[in-house]
C-alpha cells in the first residue's frame, strides 16, 4: 500500500524530521500491518522524542542514530510543514 493513492506529498528524509520534532508538531505515517496509521509527535521540554497515536509510541528515543533506525523500522513517512527549516532550499524525497 501506497500514500501515493491519498495524494499526500510525503518525505523519509529522517534526518529532517530529527530536526523539526523538536520544535514542532509534524504529522507522521507509519506501516503497521500493512495499513498506514496516523500519528504525529508530542514536544516536549525533555531530549525525548515521541511519535505515536492513541498512547501507542511507533518512535521513542533521545538520539538521532536510534531514531532513524526506528522509523526505518516502521517505513515512517511524514508531511513536509509549510514551514520547513530555514537551511533547506528545496526538500524533495
Amino acid at each position: 500500500m501506497s500514500l501515493k493513492k491519498f495524494k499526500y506529498k510525503t518525505c523519509t528524509n529522517y534526518n529532517i524530521l530529527f530536526e523539526l520534532v523538536k520544535t514542532q508538531r509534524v504529522v507522521c505515517f507509519v506501516k503497521q500491518y500493512n495499513v498506514f496509521d496516523v500519528c504525529a509527535n508530542t514536544p516536549s521540554n525533555c531530549n525525548d522524542i515521541d511519535i505515536g497515536a492513541r498512547g501507542i509510541s511507533y518512535i521513542y528515543t533521545d538520539n538521532k542514530e536510534d531514531f532513524i533506525k526506528q522509523c526505518e523500522k516502521c517505513k515512517l513517512e511524514f508531511i513536509m510543514p509549510i514551514w520547513r527549516l530555514p537551511t533547506e532550499k528545496n526538500v524533495t524525497n
